[in-house]
């Protein structure tokens, strides 16, 4: 009984490994930093840098970064090697 219940909580310990907390992560970096351009918290033009960010939301780089690249393909933000990401910013039209 004790070996099934022991067997039972490993692996629903191993259902959240390390790929789902990160995806999460970033999936919560994508979210908060497109309504923040969204709602014009951050303007057009403005620098978005992966440690600034990632002190600000509390997380390590890597989900920064990968936030940031989904934000780049929804072309809302301009990422420039080297330096960081630029927000592009909505139309009305958009």
């Amino acid at each position: 009984m004790v070996r099934q219940l022991r067997d039972g909580v490993v692996n629903m310990i191993n259902l959240f490994d390390d790929s789902e907390v990160k995806n999460s992560l970033t999936s919560r970096v994508f979210r908060q930093v497109e309504r923040e351009i969204l709602d014009g918290t951050l303007a057009p033009g403005s620098a978005l840098t992966e440690m600034k960010l990632s002190q600000q939301l509390g997380v390590s780089r890597t989900p920064v970064r990968e936030a940031l690249f989904q934000l780049e393909q929804e072309g809302l933000v301009n990422i420039i090697p080297n330096k960081g990401a630029v927000v592009v910013g909505i139309t009305k039209k958009d």
